[in-house]
């Protein structure tokens, strides 16, 4: 998993991501627990 950016205007810690394996990869976002907080 390689870190591409933040989602800026997310609310909690929201990250883009590349995930590999092998020849294939894709993009994803990746929203760690640790950087949750109430939307409330």
């Amino acid at each position: 998993m390689t870190l591409k950016g933040r989602l800026p205007r997310s609310t909690n810690a929201t990250f883009l991501v590349e995930v590999a394996l092998e020849a294939t990869c894709a993009l994803a976002v990746y929203k760690p627990e640790r950087g949750e907080r109430p939307l409330w």
